[in-house]
C-alpha cells in the first residue's frame, strides 16, 4: 500500500504515536530497539520520543506539503534567508555531498531546519529540542563485543576452593608482594576488592593476560596530588595497572 503524503504532512513534535500509527496504516513498523526512536519511511522521517511522542519530524523532496513557517519545499535560498535573516548554518556530514544545513529556534521547544541543496529547500525539518528518547542498550559498548555475561556473588569460600571465573577478596594469584598495587599517598598496601576471569574475546592486552583485579585505596575518596612515595615505586610502574581516584585496576597473567 503506498504512503499516503496527505496524512503525514501534517505530522509536527507533540503529536502522538496512535495519530502517526493511523496516518502510516499498514506501513507502520515498529523501530527497533537499536533505532533510538527514529523512523524512516521514503521521504518521511520522525524520532520517537521516550514519552510516545514526536520528537522531531523531518521531509524531504519530492514530499509536497504546505508551507511550514512559511517554508516550502522549492523555495529558493534567497527567500529563506529573507524570511529568517537569523538562520544559523550547522555543521553536518551531508555537506561533503553539497548540502547547507541550517536551523533557527522559533520557541523553547520547537527548532525549524532546513536543508539547501543547488540553491533551493530540499529538506524541512521541525524538532523539539527538549525531547528525550530511548537509548539502544549498551549504546557505547564496543561493537566487537558479541556477549555479555551475568556477574553473582556467592559465599565466601576458603582460598584454596576459589572458583576459576573469579572471587572477591584474597590474594590473586599470579601476583605476589613485590607486585601488591600500593598507594600512591602513603605507600601502604591497597585493599583487593575482586578478581574476574576475562573470557577471550575482552583480554585487549592479549590472550596471556586472562584475568583483572580491582584494589581500592580506602584513606582517600579523592586522593590528592602527591609525588611517588618512597616504597613500592617499581610497583605504580606496572604497564598493566590502571588508576582512578581511590580504584586500581590490574591486569593479569595466567603465570
Amino acid at each position: 500500500m503506498p504512503i499516503d503524503n496527505a496524512r503525514l504532512a501534517p505530522m509536527r513534535p507533540g503529536v502522538s504515536l496512535d495519530e502517526l500509527k493511523s496516518a502510516l496504516g499498514t506501513s507502520w513498523k515498529e523501530p527497533s530497539v537499536q533505532a533510538e526512536g527514529h523512523l524512516h519511511i521514503e521521504e518521511f522521517g520522525t524520532r520517537i520520543a521516550a514519552d510516545g511522542r514526536l520528537g522531531g519530524v523531518h521531509f524531504r523532496a519530492p514530499f509536497e506539503l504546505p508551507p511550514i513557517h512559511g517554508v516550502r519545499m522549492g523555495m529558493p535560498a534567497e527567500e529563506l534567508y529573507r524570511l529568517y535573516p537569523s538562520v544559523e548554518r550547522i555543521s553536518d556530514e551531508r555537506e561533503k555531498y553539497g548540502w547547507t544545513m541550517l536551523e533557527t529556534n522559533l520557541s523553547d521547544t520547537l527548532t525549524l531546519g532546513v536543508g539547501i541543496r543547488e540553491d533551493v529547500v530540499r529538506i524541512i525539518s521541525l524538532t523539539d529540542p527538549t525531547a528525550v528518547y530511548p537509548e539502544r542498550p549498551y549504546k557505547y559498548a564496543d561493537p566487537s563485543l558479541t556477549e555479555a555475561y551475568d556477574l553473582t556473588m556467592t559465599d565466601p569460600v576458603d582460598l584454596a576452593r576459589r572458583p576459576d571465573s573469579g572471587w572477591c577478596y584474597g590474594r590473586p594469584p599470579g601476583i605476589d608482594a613485590s607486585r601488591w598495587p600500593v598507594s600512591t599517598t602513603n605507600g601502604m598496601p591497597l585493599r583487593h576488592a575482586f578478581t574476574v576471569k576475562l573470557p577471550p574475546q575482552y583480554r585487549t592486552l592479549g590472550d596471556e593476560y586472562v584475568a583483572i583485579s580491582l584494589f581500592v585505596d580506602e584513606q582517600w575518596e579523592t586522593p590528592p596530588a602527591s609525588g611517588n612515595v618512597g616504597t613500592g615505586g617499581a610497583r605504580r610502574a606496572d604497564p598493566r595497572r590502571s588508576t582512578w581516584n581511590a580504584w586500581t585496576t590490574t591486569t593479569f597473567s595466567s603465570g
